[in-house]
């Protein structure tokens, strides 16, 4: 997808949005040291020390296609951990809200995972009573509430970047 406004070009390739690996789970290793050391310079969800191979191929084609480095970031790393820090916050003062870091729909037992059965046809997961509340809707991915308090976080730099 290409975008002009006011002389900023945004593109947004498929390849790098799924290499951003939306499924990441703040408790996943890769959220933890040393993931990340080499860039961002903290943990970032992904299976790397910083960069991967995406990154590089996005750079040089965009600095090909626009014919000077135009680069612009987002640092989602850090809506996600604003995101959750201020559900937990308002967690505390408001206690019927569910904890971010559960998910909503979880597996009732080992080796299941969200929507899965047994042969009988009988749920193998739980799914909580309000998946609007829920920050992560399984394991790995966040509900439609998560991603909103995300893009939430975002939005100031993306209307920077995009010029809305």
């Amino acid at each position: 997808m290409v975008k002009q406004n006011q002389s900023i070009m945004v593109i947004l390739p498929l390849f790098l949005i799924l290499a951003i690996s939306a499924g990441n789970n703040l408790n996943a290793s890769t959220y933890k040291p040393p993931y990340g050391v080499t860039y961002p310079g903290i943990p970032s969800g992904r299976y790397s020390d910083g960069r991967v191979l995406t990154d590089y191929l996005v750079v040089e084609e965009l600095n090909k296609e626009i014919g000077k480095p135009v680069v612009r970031t987002l640092d989602v790393y850090s809506s996600f951990q604003s995101a959750i820090q201020t559900i937990q916050k308002n967690r505390k003062e408001n206690s019927t809200l569910m904890n971010p870091t559960e998910p909503c729909c979880a597996p009732l037992e080992a080796g299941f995972e969200c929507g899965k059965v047994d042969k009988k046809g009988k749920k193998q997961y739980a799914l909580c009573e309000k998946p609007k509340l829920s920050f992560f809707w399984d394991n790995a991915h966040p509900s439609e509430s998560g991603w909103y308090s995300v893009f939430a976080q975002l939005e100031p730099s993306l209307s920077l970047i995009i010029g809305g």
